[in-house]
């Protein structure tokens, strides 16, 4: 068995068979028919395994408007909503370039705030000025969800 590689200092990856028993887990979740807070716990889980980190914050978004309808939140954020305007105000009011809009204008699907700063993670105000502070997380992996051109959800891994 493939033993995990590191990434500079984020952690360990996880090997290619898990990788693709992951990738597996997630088609068939997508495809069983589930209420949408089973599926994104099932998901959750199996990120977890591929990715590992310690908080998740999944999002709904509305592909018209790009706003978010709705949020799942996994470890260190689970159930912990009293700061969600802050959070709505950096991410709807600031300039930061792994926003969930910017990231959907600039056609990625996934981004590290670490990888997208060059290391330099203070570049980033949403991170900045208030995950890091708030949550003490110091590195987040954003994702988009989308079909064809159209945003559906976004998910943040700390």
């Amino acid at each position: 068995m493939a033993r995990g590689r590191r990434v500079a200092d984020n952690g360990s990856v996880a090997s290619e068979l898990t990788l693709q028993r992951v990738r597996s887990d997630v088609e068939v979740v997508a495809r069983a028919g589930l209420d949408v807070a089973t599926f994104v716990a099932e998901l959750e889980a199996s990120l977890q395994r591929a990715v590992p980190h310690v908080a998740t914050c999944i999002a709904l978004i509305d592909p018209a408007t790009r706003l978010l309808t709705g949020t799942f939140k996994f470890g260190g954020l689970f159930e912990d909503d009293a700061r969600d305007h802050e959070w709505a105000l950096m991410e709807y009011g600031g300039d930061d370039s792994t926003s969930f809009v910017q990231l959907a204008d600039r056609h990625e699907s996934a981004v590290s705030t670490w990888q997208d700063t060059g290391g330099d993670v203070a570049c980033s105000p949403r991170l900045r000025d208030f995950i890091t502070p708030t949550y003490g997380y110091t590195d987040e992996l954003r994702l988009v969800a989308r079909q064809g051109d159209r945003t559906w959800g976004g998910m943040a891994l700390f």
